[in-house]
């Protein structure tokens, strides 16, 4: 796969939103467009910039501004993250199909499956997807490192793993 390696600083976006709660789009490019001109190598819309809060017509929203000013001068990785499996499909192909260059997935968080159903959640979403997977390691939702390794020796697409547990 031609997929360029991620390395470098990759900033989580904090969502800007507006005294009647609805997402600042102007905040939002002028924060993407400072962080490029401060040089960072990526930009990440995940857990902190509360995309479990977002509607999906607004998780849309927030994936196409931040791709559109990015304009392709640096990857952009959005958390897709779902309760289970096909949540998280649904997410994922709505951020490919709005301009993410890579998914952030937590484990699923409903009923906390065992090892085969994290390994198969992540799988089915990134062969289905085809961008590359970064595993995001958190409280409650463990992703144990040789668990997290197998996980990428079985799927090429998953690739990146952020631990924060």
């Amino acid at each position: 796969m031609a997929e360029p390696v991620m390395r470098g600083v990759f900033p989580i976006l904090i969502t800007p939103f507006d005294v009647q709660d609805r997402v600042d789009v102007d905040s939002l490019q002028s924060l993407v467009t400072f962080l490029l001109d401060a040089g960072v190598h990526g930009i990440g819309v995940a857990l902190g910039s509360e995309v479990l809060r977002l509607t999906e017509a607004e998780r849309a929203l927030v994936t196409r501004t931040v791709a559109e000013c990015a304009g392709g001068r640096v990857p952009v990785v959005i958390n897709t993250s779902g309760a289970g499996t096909w949540q998280a499909l649904h997410y994922s192909r709505m951020a490919k199909d709005n301009g993410a260059d890579a998914l952030m997935l937590t484990a699923p968080s409903f009923m906390q499956p065992g090892a085969d159903g994290v390994r198969g959640y992540f799988r089915t979403v990134a062969e289905a997807v085809g961008l590359p997977v970064f595993i995001q390691d958190v409280n409650g939702q463990h992703v144990p490192a040789n668990l997290a390794l197998e996980i990428a020796e079985e799927s090429a697409w998953v690739q990146y793993i952020k631990v924060e547990s």
